[in-house]
């Protein structure tokens, strides 16, 4: 749920095929450092992660990891996420929710999609 926004809305930001690479690749780079961060991190407060005498410093690990995901939706909500504003008027001539789920169901590759992630 917390980045349904900025997907959804990466193809109107980026609209040629270079952009979308590059805005993806500085993505990847982004989630690879903060795995590898939030990996590690947890192993700068507890000393033995198997010893239920540092249960407590979960706490503190915990208290960090909230900080830094603040900071980062901080940044996130005032610089990530633009919608241009020739996108801003599509909701005015968008079809209904229920035209829209009838021209979805109608078509076969969408069915099979759905099929598939329900299934897995």
């Amino acid at each position: 749920m917390y980045s349904i926004n900025t997907v959804s809305l990466f193809p109107e930001m980026f609209q040629t095929l270079e952009e979308r690479a590059k805005a993806s690749s500085i993505r990847q780079v982004f989630t690879v450092i903060g795995l590898i961060f939030a990996y590690i991190m947890p192993t700068l407060f507890i000393p033995q992660l198997d010893n239920p005498k540092y249960f407590m410093e979960n706490r503190y690990a915990g208290i960090c990891t909230s900080i830094f995901f603040f900071v980062g939706v901080v940044i996130l909500l005032k610089y990530g996420v633009k919608e241009r504003e020739e996108f801003s008027k599509d909701y005015k001539i968008a079809p209904s929710f229920f035209n829209s789920l009838k021209y979805s169901l109608k078509n076969p590759a969408f069915r099979v999609y759905i099929l598939v992630n329900i299934i897995f």
